[in-house]
């Protein structure tokens, strides 16, 4: 079996960018979008979906603009549980 080294290089980068292309795509949104660490959380202060705090030792994201506490209801999703100590 005889393989034209051309014709085999032209399928393979053709291969290639279609697996890469949607990778950088998602990797510019990605990089549009870093996560944002917002500090612990504090009392009455707003914060943006998308957004990160600590509460109680433990790593919560914002689901949605809310001023809620961390815990209570569908505004925040625990990222990262405490540990045993609380650290």
């Amino acid at each position: 079996m005889n393989i034209d080294p051309e014709v085999f290089g032209a399928a393979m980068g053709d291969l290639i960018r279609e697996v890469v292309e949607p990778l950088e795509k998602r990797l510019a949104t990605l990089e549009a979008n870093p996560v944002q660490y917002d500090g612990p959380h504090e009392s009455g202060k707003v914060y943006g979906k998308g957004m990160f705090v600590t509460h109680e030792g433990s790593l919560w994201h914002c689901n949605y603009r809310t001023a809620s506490r961390p815990g209570d209801g569908q505004a925040w999703t625990l990222a990262v549980k405490r540990g045993k100590d609380a650290r």
